[in-house]
C-alpha cells in the first residue's frame, strides 16, 4: 500500500521530498550510497511489466523486486508444468504449484522478498496484448516468445506512449509527461531475451536513448575528481535489428542463441530450427552446417539455473542502468554462450544497426 501511495504521489506530480520522506531508507540503505537518492525514487515510481515466467524471467523479476522497482507484473496464460518444477531455474514455485498459472503461483515469493514492492499478476496471453495495455508500463520484459511475436509486440510497446513518427502524443499521458522533467520524459522500452539449455541471449529497444557517464580523474592539484559527460544511442526497432545479424561480425553466434531458443519454444528438430532461424535473419544457409546443428540440439531444453542467473543479472542490471539514465546500456544485443572457450564463449555485445 505504502508503494502504491508513493506510485500514486509521483503520477500526480508529488514534490521530491513528499517522495522521500515515503521511501524506506533504511531498506535501501547501501543501494542510497551506491546510486543516489533519485535514482532510488526513479527506482520505486518504475512499473515493469514480465511476459512469460519461466527461470529466466523467475531471476529478473528477483532482482528488480531486491531492488525496489515500485511496481512489478507478471503476464503469463501458462500452467505449471513438471518442468517448470523439476528444471529451468524457476525457483519461484514449489511442488504445491502444479497445474495452477505461472503467475499467480509465482507472487508468494516475489511479494515476501519486499513487501513495498506492488507485484500483481495477468493470467492473459501476451500475444493478445494491445498497445494500451503495453503503454501503462515503463519497461515491458518479452521472455518465451518467438522471434516474430517479439518483434509485434515491441512495435506496439513502440507505438504506446509515442506516435507512429516516434513523438510524445497527445492525451492524458502526454500532459501528464510535461508535469516532471525531461528526464521523465521516457517512452516504453522493450527488452526481449530467452536462455536455452548453456546459451542465452536479450535483444534491447530503448528508442533514441540517452544517458550520462561519470568517470574519475586527477585534477592539477592531485585531488581525483569527478567528470560526468552526455551520452546518446539510437536503437532500432527489434524487427530492424535482427535484419542486420549478416552485418555482425560473427553472424553464427547469433543465429546459434536465437536457434536453440527456436528449438526450445516450438519444439522443434534442431536442424529445422537452425534452417527457419537463418531464414528469418536473412543469413546464407551454410552460415550453420548440420553437424555444428547437431552439437546445439542438447541445448533445445530448459536453461540451467546458473545460466538464468547469469543472464537474469546482466538484464537486471541493464534494467536499472535505464531507469536512472547513468552509464550506457548494452548496445544492442547480447550472447550468452556457456558452452564454447574463448573468445567466442561467455557474455559478448554484438551490435545490431544499419
Amino acid at each position: 500500500r505504502r508503494a502504491r501511495e508513493c506510485w500514486s504521489q509521483h503520477r500526480s506530480a508529488a514534490s521530491y521530498s513528499e517522495m522521500a520522506a515515503a521511501l524506506d531508507t533504511k531498506r535501501y540503505d547501501r543501494q542510497i550510497r551506491l546510486w543516489g537518492m533519485e535514482t532510488q525514487l526513479r527506482i520505486t515510481t518504475t512499473r515493469v511489466l514480465i511476459c512469460g515466467v519461466g527461470g529466466l524471467a523467475a531471476e529478473v523479476a528477483k532482482n528488480l523486486v531486491l531492488a525496489g522497482v515500485g511496481h512489478v507484473t507478471l503476464r503469463d496464460a501458462a500452467s505449471v508444468t513438471l518442468d517448470d518444477l523439476a528444471r529451468g531455474g524457476q525457483f519461484l514455485l514449489s511442488a504445491g504449484d502444479a497445474g495452477k498459472n505461472r503467475a499467480e503461483a509465482s507472487l508468494p515469493f516475489l511479494r515476501g522478498l519486499n513487501p513495498s514492492v506492488v507485484v500483481e499478476s495477468s493470467v492473459a496471453d501476451i500475444r493478445e496484448a494491445t498497445a494500451d495495455e503495453l503503454g501503462a508500463f515503463d519497461i515491458v520484459l518479452l521472455f518465451e516468445l518467438g522471434l516474430g511475436e517479439a518483434v509485434q509486440l515491441a512495435g506496439l510497446a513502440r507505438k504506446a506512449r509515442t506516435g507512429v513518427d516516434g513523438h510524445a502524443g497527445s492525451s492524458k499521458r502526454a500532459r501528464e509527461a510535461e508535469e516532471v522533467s525531461a528526464a521523465e520524459q521516457r517512452r516504453v522500452h522493450v527488452m526481449a531475451a530467452g536462455a536455452a539449455g548453456l546459451l542465452g541471449w536479450a535483444l534491447f529497444d530503448l528508442g533514441e536513448y540517452s544517458f550520462t557517464e561519470t568517470s574519475k580523474k586527477k585534477g592539477a592539484d592531485g585531488e581525483t575528481v569527478s567528470e560526468t559527460r552526455p551520452g546518446a544511442i539510437s536503437y532500432p526497432p527489434l524487427e530492424e535489428a535482427l535484419l542486420q545479424v549478416a552485418r555482425a561480425k560473427q553472424p553464427a553466434d547469433v543465429a546459434k542463441v536465437l536457434s536453440a531458443h527456436r528449438a526450445l519454444n516450438l519444439g522443434e528438430d534442431m536442424r529445422e530450427s537452425v534452417r527457419e532461424t537463418l531464414r528469418e535473419l536473412k543469413l546464407p544457409a551454410d552460415t550453420i552446417s548440420d553437424v555444428a546443428a547437431d552439437t546445439l540440439a542438447p541445448h533445445a531444453s530448459p536453461a540451467l539455473a546458473p545460466v538464468c542467473a547469469i543472464l537474469g543479472g546482466l538484464i537486471g542490471q541493464e534494467v536499472i542502468k535505464v531507469i536512472s539514465g547513468k552509464d550506457m546500456p548494452i548496445d544492442n544485443f547480447l550472447a550468452l554462450d556457456c558452452v564454447s572457450s574463448a573468445p567466442n564463449g561467455g557474455a559478448r555485445v554484438v551490435r545490431l544497426a544499419p
